[in-house]
């Protein structure tokens, strides 16, 4: 269901990146270890790898300390962290005939895949809920020249085509469930149209592609104000619950010290 564009911004491009939180986990030293049915399964640093089968038929142990999977499979961490915190998991077959559906998600190698079927095929588990962030993405933030104190925030995402464009005002209440420092999101809008998020100051054109809007998110801003400038920071996903096919259903937001063109007031 598309919805008119509420957005009154007024942006141009500004390139600030934030890298997916992923790590991959160092292989450790060559070795085997055989089971009491004589199961194997080996180790390496280089060019041999975990087998997807372990002890007794079970699938074989990877991450720390076990070592990486072999090269048709993936290893699916036992929680949400990509192997973080000395966290191990399983070697799973990597999947065939993945569909083309593109929702976005993050890889553990830090890299953008449509879907998590895709992720596993190239022999990553993914990060739950986010769309990976890439070195493309651009966060801009402008004063939206109202009359009153309102400033957004805008994220470009050119290999998705899509645009993010965020409403932020002076607010007591939670906003959409993003807020800080007295400052709330108060409206969140994706467009199907990267260029939605790149036009000269004053009004934003009418988006010129599909758009939709989220009243749902959670997270934190940072808003500090001098004189005569102001930075904000945002850390958040927001959520896009029943989006069309090509918004994703959550979008993570991280950037520091953007500095707002305009000020904040």
């Amino acid at each position: 269901m598309q919805r008119p564009s509420l957005l009154l911004a007024a942006f141009s491009t500004l390139a600030l990146t934030a890298a997916c939180g992923s790590e991959i986990i160092d292989p450790q030293t060559s070795g085997s270890t055989t089971g009491a049915d004589g199961a194997t399964s080996t180790t390496s640093t280089t060019t041999s790898t975990t087998t997807t089968t372990g002890t007794g038929g079970a699938p074989a142990a990877c991450g720390w300390p076990a070592g990486p999977c072999g090269p048709d499979a993936w290893c699916q961490y036992a929680s949400a962290t990509c192997g973080k915190y000395d966290g191990g998991g399983t070697c799973q077959p990597k999947p065939e005939g993945c569909t083309a559906d593109c929702p976005g998600v993050c890889g553990c190698d830090g890299k953008f895949y449509c879907n998590t079927c895709g992720a596993n095929m190239a022999g990553f588990d993914v990060y739950p809920g986010l769309s990976c962030v890439t070195a493309e993405d651009a966060y801009r933030a402008a004063n939206l020249y109202t009359n009153v104190p309102r400033f957004g925030i805008v994220k470009a995402s050119p290999s998705r085509n899509l645009c993010f464009r965020l409403v932020i005002e002076p607010s007591m209440s939670l906003g959409i469930g993003i807020h800080g420092d007295g400052w709330a999101v108060t409206l969140a809008e994706v467009t199907s149209d990267v260029s939605d998020c790149d036009f000269p100051p004053g009004w934003p054109p009418v988006p010129a592609g599909a758009s939709f809007q989220s009243m749902s998110g959670m997270g934190s801003l940072t808003v500090a104000q001098a004189s005569a400038s102001c930075a904000a920071g945002i850390d958040a996903t927001v959520k896009f619950p029943g989006a069309p096919a090509w918004a994703p259903a959550d979008e993570a937001f991280y950037a520091n010290g953007l500095a707002v063109e305009g000020g904040c007031w």
